[in-house]
């Protein structure tokens, strides 16, 4: 504050603003704040961008192949005499002696639903998820055969996934969406492929029957976003234990079911394909517009006749 002046009577009036009242001058002054030295920032480092799992170097032990599975995944392709998530066990792991008696010519009895299926539809933009544990060895080796017999169909698979629910993990140790023992490739390398496919069935024979068929699907899903046809080759003989994480699956699925016997077809793979919209192929049938059948009704598949109920098809 300081004094001004009207018709002789003194009176407070504030400086200006940025001006303080100086009682040396006797004025107002600028205010002169010192500058505060400003201290030294340490350099920061460029955050690395995870590409994908394998960026931060190879984990597989004894020569194996780092092959990358999403953004942060990973699995190994190990060389001969080796096995196991990171190539860390010697020997052959799983028996494949099926698979090879199959793939040799010594062993004709294998399944043909895959072939017989992909034949009689013209699907295009595949996502092939595949069931590889110890009991689909037979349906694993007729994909196989297909695979390298049949050059001008597998032109329209872009991308495999194999799963044997949780790499031999003790069945206690299984998560719901994280059991593991999944592995993808893309198509556009036959030998990779079929490599990829031999050591998911090497490292894990699936352990108890239910499997984690929904995680492999979500997987497919994520690693071939535009794949449009999106088929399952399921093992008949096991339901899988994550349907509880059905309704995160946003594509139609199409259900080739391996081991069907005189059983029929499991329930719960035909409802997986009507909760998703999409349909389920036998050797012999395919059956599509699920969605299209009322509650009460019923629909005959091979020998087993199946009603539709509120929660989803039972066998009659």
């Amino acid at each position: 504050m300081f004094y001004h002046c009207f018709n002789s009577i003194p009176y407070h009036k504030p400086c200006p603003a940025g001006l303080s009242w100086s009682q040396v001058q006797e004025r107002c002054v600028f205010i002169s704040t010192p500058i505060e030295p400003i201290e030294p920032v340490e350099p920061v480092e460029p955050v690395e961008e995870l590409v994908n799992g394998c960026s931060k170097g190879n984990p597989c032990q004894n020569g194996g192949l780092c092959e990358p599975s999403g953004k942060d995944d990973l699995f190994c392709l190990c060389t001969e005499n080796y096995y196991g998530s990171r190539c860390e066990h010697v020997g052959e792991g799983t028996d494949l002696s099926v698979l090879e008696s199959i793939i040799n010519g010594n062993n004709n009895n294998y399944e043909h639903v895959v072939e017989n299926v992909l034949s009689r539809n013209n699907w295009t933009d595949i996502l092939a998820v595949v069931d590889v544990t110890g009991s689909m060895q037979p349906c694993a080796a007729g994909v196989y055969k297909w695979m390298k017999l049949s050059q001008d169909k597998t032109k329209n698979i872009r991308y495999y996934v194999f799963f044997n629910d949780g790499d031999d993990k003790l069945n206690s140790a299984k998560k719901v969406g994280s059991t593991g023992g999944v592995y993808g490739m893309s198509a556009n390398n036959l030998n990779k492929v079929l490599a990829t496919m031999q050591s998911a069935m090497k490292n894990g024979n699936g352990g108890d029957i239910p499997e984690n068929d929904i995680e492999a699907i979500l997987h497919g899903i994520e690693m071939c976003p535009t794949c449009m046809d999106i088929i399952h080759i399921a093992d008949n003989k096991a339901t899988p234990r994550d349907l509880v994480l059905l309704n995160r699956v946003t594509k139609p699925i199409k259900v080739l079911t391996c081991q069907v016997d005189v059983a029929g077809v499991n329930p719960q793979l035909l409802n997986l394909a009507d909760k998703t919209g999409g349909s389920l192929h036998t050797l012999d049938e395919d059956v599509v517009n699920l969605s299209a059948i009322p509650v009460g009704e019923k629909i005959t598949i091979g020998r087993r006749t199946y009603r539709r109920t509120s929660s989803g098809f039972v066998v009659v």
